[in-house]
């Protein structure tokens, strides 16, 4: 399971809890987001990406109603499902700091 995401200048940790309500929750207040343990991979996945989207919100100061978060969730979750091949290449360009600067445009 990853340990850890980076939200902002946080590192926020990823803890197993058996007491959340559902699949996870996100605590500002702690810098974390706990995930109830022996999700499948893909019930995980979509969780910390519900979560992350929560902890961006209140990161950045955004209002966010929890029907908003399930809609960024599942469009997202779906549109690398739809396009696997997509979003790799997609993850790879964020991730190649050599061809593409923070401001979208060519390094």
């Amino acid at each position: 399971m990853i340990e850890h995401v980076r939200i902002g200048g946080l590192d926020v940790d990823i803890v197993d809890d058996d007491g959340v309500d559902g699949f996870g929750e996100w605590r500002e207040h702690a810098s974390e987001i706990r995930v109830k343990p022996g999700l499948t991979q893909q019930v995980l996945a979509s969780t910390l990406l519900h979560e992350v989207i929560h902890a961006l919100a209140d990161t950045y100061g955004i209002a966010m109603a929890e029907r908003t978060v399930r809609m960024l969730e599942h469009g997202l979750v779906g549109a690398v499902r739809a396009d696997p091949e997509g979003a790799r290449v997609w993850m790879s360009a964020v991730l190649d700091e050599d061809d593409v600067s923070v401001d979208g445009g060519e390094g």
